[in-house]
This record gives structure tokens, sequence and C-alpha cells, in this order.
């Protein structure tokens, strides 16, 4: 019953800012495509400039080229704040965080992939989705609620966080679920 899966191919660390590969991401990968699930990509960003932006993105090229991953969904812009620590994002006006969603976007759009922005109400708030952000795919997380209530146009609902799928071992035994809308 899972059409596809969007897997975490790398992060950068929110107080150093260095850039990392997620290293569950090759097996989660191969896992995924022999059961036969589509594959999209995503990166938890910490970036605080547009150049940081560009560099995730070009990040996630690489990894894309070296692994041979071939998504067939989107590639997915993931900036979120720490909630449990202080953050290198912190200080970020909304107008920043705009920027360096649309940097990333356009990086991975030029390379021939479709993006996508993730976030939850609070997240997306603080973009400017009403400009050229907007033309973008959005990926909308929120829990605990029959229907979504968010004020914004998305193609994928994460609708909890708490779900499990048979033959997907995990170390707190819960993973996020998403319905996709077609179009």
């Amino acid at each position: 019953g899972v059409d596809f899966a969007i897997l975490r191919i790398g992060y950068r660390g929110y107080t150093e800012g260095s850039l990392r590969e997620d290293s569950w991401f090759a097996e989660n990968y191969a896992a995924a495509r022999a059961a036969g699930v589509q594959v999209g990509v995503y990166f938890f960003s910490q970036a605080t400039t547009l150049e940081e932006a560009r560099e995730e993105a070009r990040f996630v090229l690489d990894e894309i080229a070296r692994t041979g991953v071939q998504p067939t969904y989107p590639v997915v812009f993931d900036q979120e704040p720490i909630t449990n620590d202080s953050a290198r994002t912190d200080s970020l006006t909304d107008e920043q965080l705009t920027s360096n969603a649309l940097a990333f976007c356009k990086e991975i759009e030029g390379a021939g992939y479709q993006p996508m922005i993730y976030g939850n109400q609070h997240d997306l708030a603080r973009l400017d989705l009403s400009g050229e952000l907007g033309n973008y795919d959005i990926w909308y997380a929120e829990y605990g609620v029959d229907e979504p209530t968010g004020r914004v146009d998305f193609t994928i609902w994460q609708h909890t966080a708490s779900g499990t799928v048979g033959g997907i071992p995990t170390t707190e035994g819960q993973i996020d679920m998403n319905i996709r809308f077609l179009e």
C-alpha cells in the first residue's frame, strides 16, 4: 500500500553548519526501490545565506550523482527551526528564509529535477509564497487532524509521525506517513 517515500539524503548541522550525508540513505533507497516504491529526496537545511542554500542544493545534486539515485518524486527543501536547542538559523528573517528556499529550488530546477518545499503552518507562514517561491509545490505537515487546516495549496500532506509500515524497522518504531494529492 505504499506508493512513494521521500528520503533524507543529507543535512546541515545546526550549530557548526557542516554538510553531511544521511548515513541510512543508500540502504533506505535500495530497500524502497526493491519494494517498487517511487522515491524523492529531501535535505534538512540550516542555511543562513543564499550561498549556503545553493551549496546545499549542489550537495544534494552531487549525492544524487554519486549514489546513482534516480528520483521519481521531488527534491525537497526542508528548513525547520530547531526547537530544543540554539541554532545558527535562529535570527533569520522571513525574507532570508524565503530567499534561501528560492535559491535552493532554482538550483535543483536548473539541474532538471522537480523542487518542492516542506513545512508546517508556522514554517510556511514565514515564507513569501505569493511571489516566485509560490511556483513550487508544497509538502505540508500537520498532525492530529482528520483533514488539513492549513491555508496553503499543497500536493503532499504529512498527516502523522506515528505510522508503521511492515518491513520498515525504526529505532522508535514510528515513521512519517504522507498522502499525495493527484493533480
